[in-house]
């Protein structure tokens, strides 16, 4: 980015500089790619704006997990079973990402893998309440990604489950599911030698930067940064989402945006 700084009255041996006229040229948005303008912007449905306290709460190591984690959480794995019911096999990715600070990973981390255990044993115990409120997530999710569909005339398959066949299909991508923390201490993913089909992935710095999670669905994101370079770098839900444009969703405040 120093580029864009040059005095554009400086001149060179004679010769006027590269900048502003011929550095920069603003290319086309190639159809499919998913940018700014997609995600920042009043009216994108893509968007789920949580409190600006909600990086506090969820940090905090004597707190409960966030409602809107929650949703997040049940966001991935319905994206998960629509992508399969569409014959899509491919990665599907969670980045969660709240802070730098590597203390802060491992409290997240904690309270997501005690509320996916505590999902799954319901289930399994055939918990009622549990049932039902996957049904009521499902309804959620539906409508969202119906209202998506409809603004970006993406004409794509959604099943059509009754309750027991829902929380079948939960349980089988909960068992799936690998959580890992990405950061200084926990710096690997290796697709080729492990299952990562289904991964949400916790972590800071590392993961922001130099990590490509695959098939990246769902993003919880609350770091915030003065600095421009920073957040494009962060901004790691841009992209191709070929297939599941419709699924793709984003939980952020409202500072951040």
């Amino acid at each position: 980015f120093a580029n864009i700084f040059i005095d554009t009255s400086s001149v060179y041996k004679g010769l006027p500089d590269l900048y502003p006229d011929d550095f920069i040229y603003s290319l086309p948005e190639p159809k499919g790619y998913f940018g700014a303008k997609q995600f920042f912007n009043s009216e994108s449905l893509y968007v789920a704006t949580v409190p600006d306290l909600e990086k506090d709460n969820i940090n905090r190591a004597n707190s409960e997990i966030t409602s809107s984690v929650i949703c997040a959480l049940w966001d991935f794995i319905f994206s998960v079973i629509v992508r399969r019911f569409r014959g899509d096999n491919n990665n599907c990715g969670f980045m969660l990402h709240t802070d730098h600070r590597i203390a802060y990973h491992e409290v997240v981390f904690d309270k997501v893998k005690a509320y996916l255990l505590h999902v799954k044993v319901s289930i399994e115990s055939s918990d009622v309440n549990m049932h039902d409120f996957i049904f009521q997530e499902w309804s959620r999710f539906e409508d969202k990604t119906k209202n998506i569909s409809d603004a970006g005339n993406y004409n794509y398959d959604f099943p059509v489950f009754d309750k027991d066949s829902l929380v079948q299909k939960s349980l089988s991508v909960l068992e799936d599911l690998k959580v890992r923390v990405l950061n200084g201490d926990h710096d690997n993913l290796d697709y080729h030698n492990e299952d990562l089909s289904v991964l949400l992935c916790i972590g800071g710095t590392l993961m922001s930067r130099g990590v490509t999670i695959e098939g990246l669905t769902v993003s919880y994101y609350l770091r915030e940064s003065p600095r421009y370079d920073t957040l494009l770098q962060m901004g790691r839900w841009f992209g191709y989402r070929g297939g599941y444009e419709d699924l793709v969703r984003v939980y952020t405040t409202g500072t951040i945006l």
